[in-house]
């Protein structure tokens, strides 16, 4: 799979899909775990979300369409987020 260096995301769309998770604060993710080969080598990746008000349940699946926080980005200082423009339930 090739990978999109987040400057070429700009203000392009993107469409997630993956369950909720919460964290401490009160942020919620997007979330998807990754399994290669069987259930011990798994690993989670989540992207916050920034500024939806409607926090989906936690657990739930969800679709959410939005744009790439600039700034943000895997290995950086902040975590990965989008701004939502709309969650759907899946």
């Amino acid at each position: 799979m090739e990978s999109v260096s987040p400057v070429a995301l700009g203000t392009a769309g993107v469409r997630l899909t993956g369950f909720v998770s919460t964290d401490e604060n009160g942020n919620w993710y997007v979330t998807r775990i990754a399994i290669a080969c069987c259930a011990a080598d798994a690993s989670a990746s989540r992207v916050r979300d920034e500024d939806y008000d409607d926090a989906p349940e936690r657990d739930s699946w969800v679709a959410v369409t939005g744009r790439w926080v600039e700034g943000t980005a895997p290995g950086g200082k902040s975590e990965t987020a989008i701004e939502a423009d709309s969650v759907e339930p899946r």
